[in-house]
């Protein structure tokens, strides 16, 4: 279906690029993803913004466009589905404060059409981040590297993301949710856990976000060999710090999170003798 689309999308768009110009537009998308990052003046960040998710959208919406590894774009990751009937876009900005701000697009395509969404980070004022599922407008902000082989294949996708930031950094385990028609939801209970960074949850979680210092880094990463998601255990320098998570890093321990019996389920003090990054 999706190359039914595709040939159908060039058939009917006259402005449909050629293929000859893609390069031009594919440096362009670089030329704005490179101000957005260094631009000193957030009014001349925010232009460029503006022309990059323009450009972006108009691009996916023709069949050359969606194809296009857009390799040179480096401020934005770039994921496709399994079976190459989405995009997944997400890249992040400075604001006024120099504050990151993510930002974010998927692109579904469906028999003859194909739908835009965009996506608006809002994860520094969700209430509840850990225990509700959020539609577009209030999505969980994060960069997405990786979509997991594991999980079910209902139109539900398991993600690795990564949100960082100050006093915090954040990783995320996210369950991107598209329906028949290529709607968009964040956030799903497939999660058993009940213990997370030393808090007990009183819900099922709809995703799993690891809190931790701004000046550290921990991994959270897809292990082949294990066959489950490698993460560091965070943990405070002292347990008269738990609970304030700008303080926790990696204690040179492992957890991991595997797919068992339907179910995305949390072991402490793994065993790794290899860490794929």
């Amino acid at each position: 279906m999706l190359k039914k689309w595709l040939v159908l999308a060039g058939l009917l768009s006259p402005l449909a690029p050629r293929a000859q110009n893609l390069p031009a537009v594919e440096e362009r998308l670089a030329q704005l993803g490179r101000k957005m990052l260094q631009e000193r003046a957030y009014a001349d960040r925010k232009v460029a913004l503006q022309g990059f998710e323009t450009t972006l959208d108009s691009l996916m919406r023709h069949p050359e466009g969606y194809a296009a590894p857009l390799e040179s774009v480096e401020n934005m990751l770039k994921l496709k589905g399994p079976k190459g009937d989405f995009r997944l876009f997400t890249w992040q900005m400075p604001d006024s404060a120099y504050t990151l701000k993510r930002y974010g697009m998927v692109v579904v395509a469906r028999e003859d059409t194909v739908r835009i969404t965009h996506l608006q980070d809002a994860l520094a004022s969700l209430r509840r981040p850990l225990t509700r599922a959020y539609g577009p407008e209030q999505w969980p902000g994060a960069l997405y590297y990786k979509i997991l082989p594991e999980g079910p294949q209902d139109g539900r996708y398991t993600l690795l993301g990564f949100a960082p930031g100050k006093p915090e950094n954040r990783k995320i385990v996210e369950v991107l949710k598209l329906d028949a028609q290529g709607d968009v939801s964040f956030g799903a209970p497939l999660f058993r856990v009940e213990k997370l960074q030393n808090r007990v949850l009183q819900q099922p979680p709809q995703r799993l976000i690891f809190r931790y210092s701004g000046k550290r880094s921990a991994t959270l990463h897809w292990n082949d060999k294990e066959g489950k998601v490698i993460m560091d255990h965070l943990a405070p320098p002292s347990p008269k710090l738990k609970g304030m998570y700008r303080r926790y890093g990696p204690n040179f321990t492992y957890d991991a999170l595997e797919w068992r019996n339907g179910w995305w389920r949390l072991e402490h003090d793994v065993e790794v003798e290899i860490l794929q990054k």
